[in-house]
């Protein structure tokens, strides 16, 4: 990797970079590398990688996980996230993916998909305490009242606004993404 990407590089101009001849992605945080994502889309263009000498990747879903354990694995839509080693694979559609992330990369990731399907719990009409107690964390109350602010994520920041009416019932949810886009619950 050092040969292909040299060992100096400049600030990064995205938050993530893209290698084809290496089917490899770089993300960035504040500048830091935090992950690199291999991406094997066919044979010829792969990587392998080695832990202590002992090939780790590529390898079957099944092969991967007899070295590792599955039941140390988060499952979220077909990603596999290892929140004390900061890995995550995948085989979508036959094709093996891996992450090897910095610290807390992984958990954080966990904890966002924990969040995400919590939001689908949520019902309007809910009671604004049941609301809170399903979230699990803490709210910023809008100065009117009326809505509880969730901030949360440090890689990828996002925000959960849940608005309610005035004897404490939920309306609505609005997830608002690292990325701008925003899902709106219950749908």
């Amino acid at each position: 990797m050092k040969w292909e990407l040299g060992t100096e590089r400049d600030q990064p101009v995205y938050d993530f970079e893209y290698y084809p001849d290496l089917n490899l992605q770089l993300y960035y945080f504040k500048e830091r590398l935090i992950s690199a994502n291999f991406i094997n889309e066919n044979d010829e263009l792969g990587c392998e990688i080695y832990l202590a000498g002992q090939k780790i990747w590529p390898f079957s879903h099944k092969k991967f996980f007899s070295l590792f354990g599955e039941e140390a694995f988060a499952e979220n839509l077909a990603i596999y996230d290892h929140a004390e080693l900061s890995i995550s694979a995948g085989w979508e559609d036959e094709v093996p993916t891996l992450l090897l992330a910095g610290r807390g990369y992984c958990a954080e990731h966990i904890e966002n998909m924990r969040i995400y399907n919590v939001c689908h719990q949520l019902k309007k009409g809910m009671d604004r305490a049941e609301a809170r107690d399903l979230l699990q964390l803490n709210p910023e109350v809008t100065a009117d009242g009326s809505s509880d602010v969730y901030r949360y994520g440090v890689f990828c920041p996002e925000v959960i606004t849940t608005a309610f009416d005035p004897d404490n019932r939920l309306l609505k949810v609005v997830q608002h993404l690292s990325d701008g886009h925003e899902i709106h619950f219950p749908e």
